[in-house]
């Protein structure tokens, strides 16, 4: 059997039984508060699908790194059948989690995770695919480390478990994790690149995904830091006003990441191959994707400022207008 051939056969495998697992679960209890609304329902569920993926591809990556002592220093050649089979075995979930997204319609609350989702996949296809940066995958899987805190987090506010000294202990213990699986490894990873790896073909594609999943953290631990220790620091706005603007947001993000990804696709040695490199143009820079995939970020914050604004002229102008009698 041909190495792709068996490759592919091992993601849809696993989609599968993350398929069937959901299946399995759906027959379990579920809390009072969660059993009384649908959508609370599917997220309950699907964050068990997520939890066991989590506890699984989390501590396999730690094993696997450990069993390859030189992998730090060569993310790009390092590679071991373990490694192979976690990225193939992570890859089949992401995929079963964006059908799951899908089908069930939670496409417009969910965005994100179909985002991420995306990114995570074609990084992931393309190690698996062409045998290279195998090892970078591996330490990119550590953050499933964090995302079992994470999860457990989730599942207590979401069913309104009465654990107040649990979630104050998975609270801090979130925290630490989220530094050292996932703003650590990310932060070693994106070092990596940019001093070591050549920006042109798989490289600068997958460049352009490690830049959209920094981006991602640092978004999500913005929201850890205001929800769990400054609970008070949301911004006014109703939450269909802020959902709107995070679907928006999402589109730019996803459109940005898109064109980039073409452009770099385009001018890559993955489409016209390594003969044709004199003739080509040299390839998009990484700090083009860096503006387009950030420039929807500080929007946000500014469509506040001017919210705030236009709020404040209006209750000066109904204090200077002459009540009606």
């Amino acid at each position: 059997m041909a190495p792709w051939l068996r490759s592919a056969g091992l993601v849809a495998g696993s989609s599968l039984a993350f398929a069937a697992l959901r299946w399995a679960l759906s027959r379990c209890p579920l809390p009072a508060h969660v059993r009384l609304d649908a959508t609370r329902t599917w997220r309950w569920r699907n964050l068990l699908v997520s939890f066991a993926h989590s506890v699984v591809a989390g501590l396999w990556a730690v094993v696997g790194m450990c069993q390859l002592p030189g992998a730090l220093d060569d993310l790009v050649q390092t590679t071991s059948p373990s490694a192979h089979l976690l990225l193939c075995f992570s890859t089949g979930y992401f995929i079963h989690d964006s059908l799951d997204i899908v089908v069930c319609r939670q496409s417009r609350s969910s965005w994100e995770y179909l985002v991420h989702h995306a990114v995570a996949v074609t990084g992931l296809l393309s190690g698996i695919f062409l045998n290279r940066f195998v090892a970078a995958g591996l330490l990119s899987m550590f953050v499933e480390v964090s995302n079992i805190f994470l999860t457990m987090r989730m599942m207590v506010r979401l069913g309104k478990l009465p654990l107040p000294t649990f979630y104050e202990v998975n609270k801090y213990a979130n925290l630490v994790a989220y530094f050292l699986f996932r703003l650590a490894p990310q932060a070693y990873l994106t070092w990596f690149f940019v001093r070591h790896v050549e920006m042109r073909g798989q490289g600068a594609f997958l460049m352009v995904n490690l830049i959209l999943l920094d981006a991602m953290i640092l978004m999500y631990f913005s929201r850890l830091l205001r929800s769990d220790f400054y609970p008070g620091s949301r911004g006014p706005g109703s939450d269909d006003e802020k959902n709107g603007e995070d679907a928006k947001n999402g589109v730019l993000c996803s459109a940005a990441w898109l064109l980039v990804c073409l452009k770099l696709l385009r001018t890559s040695d993955l489409v016209y191959g390594a003969s044709s490199r004199e003739a080509r143009q040299p390839g998009l820079p990484p700090q083009l994707g860096l503006g387009l995939c950030l420039a929807w970020f500080p929007r946000k914050g500014q469509e506040a400022n001017l919210g705030r604004a236009g709020d404040d002229r209006k209750k000066r102008r109904k204090r200077k207008s002459p009540r009606a009698f």
